[in-house]
Parts: C-alpha cells; structure tokens; sequence
C-alpha cells in the first residue's frame, strides 16, 4: 500500500469522526432548553440602556416562578393544575413590569420567551 494512500484514508476517518461528532452536537443543541431560551432573548433584543431592568425584571419572573412551584409541591392537591395557573399569573405580571421597560416589539418577543421559558418548566418538572 503507498504512504498517499494510507494518508488519505486517515484524512477520511478523521473527516467521518468529525462529522458525525459535528451532528451529534447539533442534536444536543437543538434539544437545549437554555440555548432555545438564549436564542429568544436575543430576539428581544434589549438595548444597553433597557438591559439593567430587562435583567431585573427576568430574575424577579424566575424568584417567583421557583417559589410558586416550591408552595404548590408543599401544600399538595393538582400541583400541575397550580404550578400553571401560577405561571400564567407570574407571567403576566412579569409581562405587565416588563412593558415599561420595552417597546410594543420587544415586549411581543418577551411573551413568546416566557411561553417557552414556562414550556420547558413544566415539562422537566413532569408537569406538562
């Protein structure tokens, strides 16, 4: 066997390895909910001057989600009945904060990233 060929064969293995290792990734990052969530905040597009309350605001709808899922395990009953009617509640008023803060625009892409937000929620929870 020639030396060009043995080096174009490990060229290859080495081009296979690569792509499939390149899919594999893509499919990880197609199921990841942070990248899902990043992807839609980038959407929203906050500007410098928006980004200190856009943060404040954001953090405050994750406190409250967190708390009201860890008051809805605790008291018991339908939980996934209370976890979303909470959501639902939380998110409007996150909504509500969040549209002195943002133009009609960006505060249509905020609903959509809170509908996603509360989607992955309640669905690695195991209560969608």
């Amino acid at each position: 066997m020639e030396l060009s060929t043995i080096g174009n064969r490990k060229q290859t293995v080495y081009l296979a390895v690569f792509l499939v290792l390149a899919m594999i990734s893509s499919a990880f990052a197609a199921g990841d909910p942070n990248k899902e969530i990043m992807d839609q905040v980038n959407k929203v597009a906050p500007t410098e001057e928006q980004l200190e309350e856009f943060r404040r605001v954001f953090k405050e709808y994750y406190r409250q989600r967190k708390d009201a899922s860890r008051r809805a395990m605790r008291n018991g009953g339908d939980v996934a009945v209370k976890v979303t009617m909470k959501l639902d509640k939380i998110s409007v008023n996150s909504i509500e904060s969040m549209s002195k803060v943002l133009t009609e625009e960006q505060l249509e892409e905020y609903k959509v990233l809170l509908a996603i937000a509360n989607g992955h929620f309640l669905a690695s929870a195991g209560l969608d």
